[in-house]
């Protein structure tokens, strides 16, 4: 980003059951007090820090769908920590994912990251980043900017990254935090 990234150590009240060991919001990366042992520093950091980069490259970056802006940061974190992740073999449709990163995170950023890894490995991480790209700064609806870049609609994405997802049980960065 074109300045530093704040990191700020804040305590909140989690919910039980919330899972959320730190968030990035207006160039600011906000870290839970109290340490999550899932979820170390060396991997929080590199995850919300992605999302700080996705907000700057993509003009604040809020035409991304959810599944794939948290798919993006699992990635890149992935990518950085070489830490797979646990899968527990829970399979989401899209729309459930938006709604399953609130409710079960460890099995949809699973799930996301796969979907990211799938585009990346099947089509290409210039596809992956053309996409973002249509998504962000065109404002093109989902299914179009599939088509541009992928050649594939929605229901096809789901279907194969679901497969893809079945297939790996780890699932590794392949991004490399390149932007």
């Amino acid at each position: 980003p074109p300045r530093k990234t704040m990191i700020v150590l804040k305590t909140y009240d989690q919910k039980p059951g919330q899972f959320m060991p730190g968030y990035h919001q207006n160039g600011v990366i906000y870290i839970n007090d109290e340490p999550i042992e899932e979820v170390p520093l060396f991997v929080t950091i590199p995850h919300e820090f992605s999302h700080a980069m996705l907000r700057y490259k993509y003009a604040g970056g809020y035409r991304i769908p959810s599944w794939l802006d948290e798919g993006m940061a699992v990635n890149i974190e992935t990518s950085i920590t070489d830490m797979s992740k646990d899968n527990n073999n829970i399979v989401y449709s899209l729309d459930d994912l938006a709604i399953g990163l609130k409710n079960t995170p460890k099995a949809t950023y699973a799930q996301c990251s796969a979907i990211v890894a799938y585009i990346v490995e099947t089509h290409s991480r210039e596809a992956m980043f053309q996409l973002l790209s249509q998504l962000a700064n065109e404002h093109k609806p989902l299914d179009a900017a599939l088509q541009d870049t992928l050649y594939i609609d929605a229901a096809a994405l789901e279907k194969n990254s679901q497969q893809y997802f079945r297939d790996n049980k780890e699932i590794h960065g392949v991004l490399r935090a390149q932007f």
